[in-house]
């Protein structure tokens, strides 16, 4: 009897310590397709660190100091997420939320995609305004604001644009001006003018780049 006790105590101890590994490693509550996404990232990463480093300038002090790069070209995460275009809300809500850069990037990819054939194109506009702190490095500022927040406000007000110049968000003020290459893709250029000149004192160089 006293054996069986014994037993069941170091099983229980060994349940404790995995149930620990996992929550320490981050795996906790993973969805199937958020592993096989993890899974077939980490197959495609061919990105050295030291250039990821350098690249993303990610040193302390850095502006990109607070990202993390599995090492997974541009290309190859469009392709990925291709196979993943029917992705649900949940599912997108986990993956815009990741610390990882790329699972983030791929979420925004396909929310685009999504958006592009959507029939409540308001719905995915707020999911991305309830998720805009995850849109935090310039990589995924480019590859989405125009795309959803440019395309959702082209026939609307666009005083949201213009309170996000004041945010002291250095990626939201990104945003504001990015969102407005849809203007110039459609040939309107009044709202880019009226936003550059708000940014144009901007003290950051990565806001210098973006208005030109």
């Amino acid at each position: 009897m006293f054996l069986v006790i014994v037993l069941l105590i170091a099983m229980a101890n060994l349940e404790d310590m995995a149930g620990d590994y996992i929550v320490k490693n981050g795996l906790l509550n993973m969805r199937e397709n958020l592993q096989q996404i993890r899974n077939i990232l980490l197959e495609n990463a061919t990105i050295p660190v030291e250039r990821r480093t350098l690249f993303w300038k990610t040193r302390e002090g850095e502006y990109g100091e607070h990202d993390r790069f599995i090492g997974v070209t541009v290309p190859t995460l469009r392709t990925i997420a291709k196979s993943y275009y029917n992705l649900d809300m949940e599912d997108l809500s986990r993956l815009i939320t990741s610390e990882f850069n790329e699972e983030r990037f791929l979420a925004l990819a396909i929310l685009i995609m999504q958006y592009q054939t959507a029939q409540d194109k308001e719905f995915l506009y707020n999911f991305y305004l309830n998720n805009i702190t995850h849109v935090n490095n310039w990589n995924l500022v480019d590859a989405s604001a125009h795309h959803i927040i440019g395309a959702y406000l082209w026939d609307k007000e666009k005083d949201y644009l213009f309170t996000l110049t004041k945010s002291e968000i250095l990626w939201e003020r990104r945003i504001a001006i990015v969102a407005t290459w849809y203007c110039i893709k459609n040939n309107t250029l009044d709202t880019t003018f009226e936003i550059a000149k708000l940014l144009l004192n901007d003290k950051h160089d990565l806001m210098h780049k973006a208005v030109g």
